[in-house]
């Protein structure tokens, strides 16, 4: 009854503006605005043709400027037909300000909802996001797809689109449990689309699994990974397959299935070449869940070869060489860890205390204490740098690994100043949430502030 009502008084009230020609009685603009809605409908791929054009001329003519009899419901649905128009076709022309006002003024009246405001509350949505209006871009997105789905009975390919659309927004936003729950309702909007066991399901149901470990929900993960591992089998499709792999391993990983986790690795080592860009890092990925599971002699095993390819390729990647450089300091293998401390090199704005402390520390241990005092001196100004700026909790491992470092050069006066830090600090985050449990270390039980840089 409410959206009737202000429905007439639309009709019945002109728009007071300055104008050029009277509006005709005929009123054009409502019956241009319908006509290109519905040819736009029919025809989404073949926009240019005279069909249309003669729609858009005529919008165009009437609606710039606005004839002084002009209704708002002409108006609105002239202005959402027209831009609508320019949104799919990309045209320049189309008018934000309109687009914004007439949703503004329209959204609660149902006789305006069609595509075509689905297609401006998207287009204006696009427009905030470039302006970086991050929740104006949001609302815009869940706006069309609210109308979408009160108008649309049956799955549509332009609901899948638009929920990829919010899926992808989510993502970029790191907004991770809103990126599931979108992606949740996509994968069953895609099966019913393309089928259950189509590519396109399979690829959003990688996607779903991928999501899941963000949000630590990693039995699903693995469910998810296993349906699109067997569906790459059968097609053969290795690279989704090798990516399916890599994905089903970290979280067998972390599921503590280690046995199924080096398997999993051993299967990608037999897809890839040792030249493959992943060939190192699965390497180290699978010595590293040796390592976790206990069996340090193929850890060092693995280890070895990874310094094999190390040897033969020394512009192997920063992240790759720091690796190594830890699991061998962890294995307490110093000579290798020496070896590869020597090849790594920082810019002077790479001041990454924990990897500064971790090569001085190794220096130190095998008794090159000029080399070791230069990095753990940049360990300090860097650490002093952390600590100045807040950016040090309890659990991270910055003052342990510094605090070794010094213990490693005799330095045991510095090594006692910064254990008394850190046990100050762990003392404020207790203060100031009890939930946490300070151990006689120093450090907190809580597991949401453990292990941030490892």
């Amino acid at each position: 009854m409410k959206n009737l009502i202000l429905t007439l008084f639309l009709f019945v009230f002109p728009v007071h503006t300055v104008a050029q020609d009277s509006y005709p009685a005929d009123k054009p603009v409502e019956t241009a605005a319908i006509a290109l809605q519905r040819a736009m409908i029919q025809a989404k791929t073949n926009l240019s043709s005279g069909e249309f054009m003669a729609h858009v001329d005529t919008l165009e003519k009437y609606l710039y400027p606005i004839p002084v009899e002009m209704n708002l419901v002409s108006l609105y649905l002239g202005q959402l037909s027209l831009n609508a128009f320019y949104a799919v076709t990309g045209n320049p022309k189309i008018n934000y300000e309109d687009i914004e006002k007439a949703l503004e003024v329209t959204r609660k009246i149902e006789v305006f909802h069609s595509m075509a405001y689905i297609d401006c509350a998207v287009a204006l949505g696009d427009y905030y996001q470039r302006n970086q209006q991050a929740a104006e871009a949001l609302t815009m997105y869940q706006e069309g797809l609210r109308v979408m789905q009160k108008i649309l009975e049956i799955p549509t390919p332009d609901e899948y689109f638009l929920r990829k659309k919010i899926a992808v927004f989510h993502f970029m936003q790191k907004d991770y449990q809103a990126f599931v729950a979108m992606q949740e309702q996509i994968v069953p909007l895609t099966e019913a689309l393309t089928g259950i066991s189509s590519e396109m399901t399979i690829t959003e149901l990688g996607f779903l699994a991928n999501g899941y470990t963000f949000v630590d929900q990693y039995e699903k993960a693995d469910s998810c990974y296993s349906v699109c591992r067997r569906f790459y089998e059968q097609v053969g499709q290795t690279e989704q397959l090798l990516s399916v792999l890599r994905g089903q391993a970290n979280t067998k990983r972390i599921l503590l299935q280690r046995e199924e986790a080096i398997d999993l690795y051993k299967e990608i080592l037999n897809y890839i070449s040792p030249e493959s860009p992943e060939y190192p890092e699965i390497l180290y990925e699978m010595a590293f869940c040796f390592r976790e599971k206990g069996d340090m002699q193929y850890c060092l095993q693995i280890a070895d070869q990874l310094m094999d390819v190390v040897r033969h390729d020394p512009e192997i990647h920063f992240e790759i060489l720091y690796r190594l450089m830890r699991l061998y300091k962890l294995a307490n293998a110093m000579d290798q860890a020496k070896e590869i401390a020597g090849l790594l090199t920082f810019e002077p704005t790479e001041n990454e205390p924990v990897i500064l402390s971790q090569i001085g520390y190794i220096h130190a241990v095998n008794g090159d204490y000029h080399t070791a005092h230069m990095y753990i001196d940049r360990a300090k100004n860097s650490v002093d740098l952390y600590l100045a700026a807040g950016e040090i909790v309890p659990g991270d491992n910055i003052l342990d690994e510094f605090i070794q470092a010094l213990q490693a050069i005799g330095d045991y006066k510095s090594a006692v100043d910064y254990y008394t830090k850190n046990w100050e600090l762990t003392i404020t985050f207790f203060r100031r949430d009890r939930s946490y449990i300070c151990s006689n270390d120093g450090s907190l039980s809580r597991n949401v502030y453990a292990g941030r840089r490892q």
